[in-house]
């Protein structure tokens, strides 16, 4: 019963004092409480001298550590953590993991209110988002088991996290089918309970990429577009551009995919500029080699080599794409019957290829097809192609057929 005297004493403005009678009748220091509490102990001072007020996740926090029996939160109290847990989950969204994971360590508490099932349920949803952040799959899919067994109950906002979570996970655990479907649930839900989420989109389409459906895939992109210019934000920004501009290039929408194109681009220049890393150099370099190989499928060949040439520059240590620039490159060669430089790119590319069996086998390929005939034809169509989509279920066997037979068109072969 004393606990709970001062347990509803301490919900004050300022209960310094209390919780300075409380600490010494239990024989700890400002540093053991200061330990077990995650709270600064300067802060913990300032509290105790009342200097300041204490918020209600430290009070939470120190009723926990003082080992006073926790009651249910007042409905100004609940509140006002409820709002904290949309924080803590808003932290996670702007990328700021430390800050969150100060946060997780104070809301831990409600896990001592096991009656609010409500707090519980949003606290365990943003806990497995950040776990995911971290690619903490372990957590995550203990927490995600755990939900499941009573998902019947959520509301629709809940459902919503859950499944955007459950996708992620999938995506992380290489289940393309189950986080496609999860997104997807994700999706529908979000229309109910009002949710705006530009990443989901990004993550819809990534999945269909994945799965070969490029329609699909820019018509979720061009969702977030849309987003985005009604003032939502998102750090995928260039991602998005960048992307829909690859799925308006295979579409052969080539004025829609430079637009796109030509906006990523400024926008990787500045991240790179504003944080000269690997990540956004390679960014940088990502949406290059995209402009290259757009003006490469619009015939504007010297434009095609000059943006391989830049990707190429503006690469750290991407070694696919690196290839993937090399390869185009040298394909663009071939298109032009420039048989020296094609040679050159295919040199590299096989220098750079040693121990990845798959780009072996494609600049091996593109050798032949510098002198094509019909036996090229018979041997990319039946053995290149299938080994390719067998080794790789990434890499598009239907965009290869399609350059293959293009240029052997071309040349007067037999297909």
């Amino acid at each position: 019963m004393r606990g709970i005297i001062i347990l509803a004493v301490l919900n004050v403005p300022r209960p310094g004092s209390l919780i300075r009678f409380v600490r010494k009748s239990k024989g700890l220091s400002i540093e053991e409480l200061a330990e077990r509490t995650y709270i600064n102990r300067t802060t913990l001072g300032a509290i105790e001298r009342g200097e300041i007020p204490c918020s209600l996740e430290y009070l939470a926090a120190i009723k926990k550590a003082l080992d006073i029996e926790l009651l249910p939160f007042s409905e100004r109290e609940r509140s006002v953590f409820m709002d904290l847990l949309f924080k803590f989950n808003n932290e996670i969204k702007e990328g700021n993991f430390e800050t969150a994971k100060d946060m997780q360590k104070q809301l831990s508490v409600v896990k001592y209110l096991p009656d609010d099932k409500e707090l519980n349920i949003y606290f365990s949803l943003f806990e497995c988002r950040l776990s995911l952040c971290f690619n903490d799959l372990i957590v995550a899919g203990e927490i995600l088991s755990g939900i499941d067994e009573s998902l019947e109950g959520f509301d629709s906002t809940q459902r919503y996290y859950y499944f955007l979570n459950k996708g992620t996970y999938s995506i992380q655990t290489v289940s393309v089918d189950g986080a496609l479907d999860a997104y997807l649930e994700a999706y529908h839900l979000s229309k109910r309970c009002g949710e705006k989420n530009v990443n989901l989109f990004f993550n819809i389409s990534f999945c269909y990429r994945l799965k070969g459906y490029i329609s699909q895939s820019a018509t979720f992109l061009e969702e977030a577009c849309e987003l985005i210019s009604n003032g939502y934000t998102s750090k995928n920004e260039v991602n998005i551009y960048n992307a829909l501009g690859v799925d308006y290039t295979n579409l052969s929408v080539f004025q829609r995919a430079k637009k796109m194109l030509m906006k990523a681009l400024p926008l990787a220049l500045k991240n790179y500029k504003s944080a000269p890393n690997d990540e956004n150099k390679n960014m940088l370099g990502r949406v290059l080699f995209n402009l290259g190989r757009l003006f490469r499928k619009t015939k504007n060949k010297v434009m095609a080599i000059y943006y391989f040439d830049k990707a190429l520059s503006n690469v750290s240590n991407d070694i696919i794409l690196q290839m993937d620039a090399i390869y185009e490159k040298a394909l663009t060669y071939i298109e032009v019957e420039d048989k020296l430089s094609s040679m050159e790119c295919i040199s590299k590319g096989l220098e750079l290829s040693k121990g990845n069996e798959r780009y072996t086998v494609l600049f091996k390929t593109l050798d032949s097809l510098r002198y094509p005939n019909d036996k090229s034809v018979k041997h990319i169509d039946k053995v290149v192609i299938p080994y390719l989509l067998e080794i790789d279920c990434f890499f598009s066997g239907a965009i290869l057929r399609q350059n293959f037979k293009t240029l052997l068109l071309k040349k007067g072969c037999r297909i």
